[in-house]
C-alpha cells in the first residue's frame, strides 16, 4: 500500500520535504503543486515528486497526507481552497512559522472527517549560512540533525499524531512536540524578533544622513548582522507574521528594547565591567546554543504525549504506519 503525498508549495521547504522522501518510493507517491508551474516542473525535474498536478483542486482529491508549504500570507487562503476536496481521514500538515491562527483555519475550512498537524522544520545546521528561500536551496538533507515541532488540536487522534512522528523520521528529523501557545511564543523569539531587529537595524542606519560615505566602509559586521532580512521573502510575510501573533512580537520587541537601553545606560554610565560581562555570557550561551545545535544534544527532556511505541498497538487511519513497512516486508 502506498501514501499518497500532495505538497503545496514548492519552494525550498515543500522541495526539499519532496527530496527527502525518494528512498520510499515503495511506501510514498509523491504529488507537487505550485503556481508556478516552472517550479513544479523543476521539482519534478530534481526527483522531488513522482508527478506534477497543475491543478490544486485535483491534486489534493486522493491524497492521504496534504503538506503546505506556501508563506505565511498564503496558509488561509490555501487551507480553504483544498477543504472540499480532501477525503475521508486525510492529514493536512502546514509548514509555516504561523501558530494558533493555523489551528483556528484548520477548525474553519477543514471537515472534521479529517485530520490537522503542524509540522515546524527547524532544518539541519550544515544549512545556517544559506539565506536563499527558492526552489534553488532545495536539498534532501535539510531536515537532518533537526527538530521537527509538532503542534495540533487537542482533539487530533493518537494515530494521526503517531503519523506525523514517523513522517518526521522519515525527513531525517526528530519530533519535538510542542502546544500551539508555546509555538507561537517560541517563534517570535526566534524567528519574527532576529528579522525585525535587522529591519530595526537597517532602518537605523540606511536613512540616516552618514549613510552615503558610511556604505563605502560597511563590511562583515554589518553584512552578518542584518542577514536575516534576506529570509524575508515579501514584506507582507513579515507583516502578518506580526500582526497574526501581536502579543507576542511585541513582547520579544520589548525584550529587545530593555536590553538595549541596558546596553545604553552601561555605556552612558563608562560601566565597561558590566558591558564585559553581558559580551562574555552572551557570548558563551550562543557558543554553548550552536554546540548543541550541531551535536543534538539538549539538556531539556522533550515532554511527548503517551503514544503507542509497537504497531502491534494500532494501525493508522492508512491501515499501516510510515516507515514501518519495510521493516515488516523484510522480518517476513
Amino acid at each position: 500500500m502506498s501514501v499518497q503525498i500532495t505538497i503545496i508549495g514548492l519552494g525550498k521547504i515543500g522541495t526539499s520535504f519532496g527530496l527527502a522522501l525518494v528512498n520510499e518510493s515503495d511506501q510514498v507517491t509523491r504529488t507537487g503543486h505550485d503556481k508556478s508551474l516552472e517550479n513544479a516542473k523543476q521539482a519534478e525535474k530534481l526527483g522531488a515528486l513522482d508527478k506534477v498536478s497543475i491543478n490544486i483542486h485535483s491534486s489534493v482529491k486522493d491524497a492521504d497526507i496534504i503538506v503546505i508549504a506556501v508563506p505565511p500570507t498564503e496558509v488561509k487562503e490555501t487551507i480553504s481552497l483544498i477543504s472540499e476536496d480532501l477525503k475521508n481521514e486525510a492529514l493536512v500538515i502546514d509548514t509555516s512559522p504561523l501558530g494558533i491562527i493555523t489551528h483556528q483555519w484548520a477548525q474553519d475550512f477543514i471537515p472534521e472527517s479529517c485530520h490537522f498537524l503542524k509540522l515546524y522544520p527547524t532544518l539541519n545546521p550544515d544549512f545556517f549560512i544559506e539565506t536563499d528561500e527558492s526552489i534553488n536551496s532545495a536539498d534532501k538533507d535539510l531536515f537532518k540533525k533537526s527538530l521537527m515541532v509538532i503542534t495540533s488540536p487537542n482533539n487530533t487522534s493518537s494515530e494521526a499524531l503517531q503519523l506525523g512522528a514517523d513522517l518526521t523520521t522519515l525527513l531525517g528529523a526528530s519530533p519535538f512536540f510542542a502546544d500551539p501557545y508555546e509555538f507561537d511564543g517560541l517563534i517570535a523569539s526566534t524567528y519574527f524578533l532576529p528579522q525585525i531587529a535587522s529591519t530595526a537595524l537597517l532602518n537605523a542606519v540606511t536613512e540616516q544622513p552618514g549613510w552615503d560615505e558610511a556604505k563605502k566602509i560597511a563590511g562583515e559586521n554589518f553584512n552578518l548582522s542584518t542577514r536575516s532580512i534576506d529570509l524575508i521573502e515579501n514584506a507582507s510575510d513579515l507583516s502578518q507574521l506580526a500582526s497574526l501573533n501581536k502579543e507576542n512580537s511585541i513582547r520579544v520587541i520589548n525584550n529587545l528594547i530593555i536590553a538595549l537601553t541596558t546596553l545604553r545606560n552601561m555605556i552612558n554610565d563608562d560601566d565597561t565591567k558590566g558591558l564585559e560581562d553581558i559580551l562574555s555570557s552572551v557570548k558563551e550561551n550562543r557558543n554553548t546554543w550552536l554546540e548543541q545545535r550541531n551535536s543534538e544534544d539538549w539538556e531539556r527532556t522533550i515532554e511527548r504525549p503517551q503514544l503507542p511505541t509497537s504497531g502491534d498497538m494500532f494501525k493508522n487511519m492508512f491501515g499501516f504506519r510510515i516507515g514501518k513497512n519495510r521493516k515488516e516486508k523484510e522480518d517476513k
